[in-house]
């Protein structure tokens, strides 16, 4: 009879230090991460799990965390998984504070990492309330239903959400309550007029249209001596084309009169420039600047009293600018430079050189 009193004595301490062992809860941060019978590369495969999942080990072996999972039967088995393959979301099973917080532009993405170039879980609208347990960076951690109705984890930036509680307080008065999309419903949000601000933050823009005003300033030597620097004028149309890539088509128109060196006859020079380049925004706000290249295409007409000569050119372009938006006009300010030579006679020339612009338009 003592015996068994010590046998059970000893059975029920272990149980308790067992469950005592402080649980750490992992989550999977690749697309696949393989959990295997033991803890080696080389072993068998138990089983798969997908980015995002959530897992929870007893103890660490190394570079291995031991937890227990049910394979593709229901069975439930013991398995290992890589550290390098999971993050570290919490540790002890002591629950985390619930943040609560409140969408504050008209669309916000909640998206599968934290990456403003990562996929999109879901669209949120204005003043939809959220649950996260946790803050990474500028990034607030939560469960979501995606389109599906699975539910899966997803990241939404804190620049697009305040925070109204934490620690599962009320929400202060004045708050609206909404449906929190972490029980799973969706419900339509409450209708509310939009500010400009709000509304600029919503997505890229589709198209910009401008038209453009500058000053050509011309790096040939030649040109230069003969005609100086003169106005430019002409339009562009910008339009997305992924992220924050645009392709940009922009049209311009120069003419000026100088003087011949040996002559000084009069003779005149006009030129149409035809740029397509690929321009990238750093940001999608209300200030969007920007850096682009691409190709140049001029054509060109000189008259004077010797003749008329006429023709193509054809080089490249470069450029660097800012543009700024309200709601949908634009204000865009931009330099510009251009290489492209002509051979009208015997001697190369070029028409390219340095543009200062300013242009105005809508933004769709």
């Amino acid at each position: 009879m003592r015996k068994i009193i010590v046998f059970l004595a000893v059975s029920i301490i272990a149980a308790v230090g067992l469950d005592a062992q402080e649980r750490t809860l992992l989550k999977v941060k690749v697309q696949v991460a393989s959990i295997r019978a033991d803890p080696n590369t080389n072993s068998a495969v138990v089983k798969q799990v997908d980015l995002g999942t959530q897992l929870e080990s007893r103890q660490k072996i190394g570079d291995w965390f031991e937890i227990m999972i049910t394979d593709d039967k229901g069975t439930a088995i013991s398995g290992y998984i890589n550290s390098s393959v999971v993050d570290v979301v919490g540790i002890g099973g002591a629950k985390a504070e619930t943040i609560l917080l409140k969408v504050k532009v008209q669309v916000a993405r909640i998206r599968i990492d934290r990456d403003t170039n990562s996929a999109i879980v879901k669209e949120v609208n204005l003043g939809t309330l959220l649950e996260s347990r946790q803050k990474i960076g500028d990034w607030f951690e939560i469960m979501i239903t995606d389109d599906k109705g699975t539910a899966v984890s997803g990241y939404i930036n804190s620049s697009v959400v305040d925070v109204v509680s934490i620690g599962g307080a009320k929400p202060a008065t004045g708050v609206q309550q909404v449906d929190i999309i972490s029980t799973g419903r969706a419900e339509p949000p409450p209708q509310t007029s939009p500010s400009p601000v709000a509304e600029i933050q919503r997505r890229w823009p589709s198209i910009m249209i401008f038209g453009r005003f500058g000053s050509f300033a011309p790096s040939d030597e030649i040109f230069k001596t003969v005609y100086g620097s003169g106005s430019v004028y002409g339009g562009e149309f910008r339009v997305h084309i992924a992220s924050g890539f645009y392709l940009s088509l922009e049209g311009g128109y120069f003419k000026k009169t100088g003087a011949l060196t040996l002559t000084q006859d009069a003779t005149t020079m006009t030129i149409y420039p035809i740029d397509a380049m690929l321009i990238f925004h750093a940001l999608s706000g209300s200030i969007l600047p920007y850096v682009g290249a691409g190709a140049t295409v001029c054509k060109y007409g000189e008259e004077n009293i010797i003749g008329t000569v006429e023709g193509w050119g054809y080089g490249f372009a470069v450029c660097g600018g800012l543009t700024a938006r309200l709601s949908s006009f634009g204000i865009d300010a931009r330099v510009k430079y251009t290489s492209v030579k002509i051979k009208p006679l015997e001697d190369e020339a070029g028409l390219g050189g340095l543009t200062l612009s300013i242009g105005a338009g809508f933004i769709f």
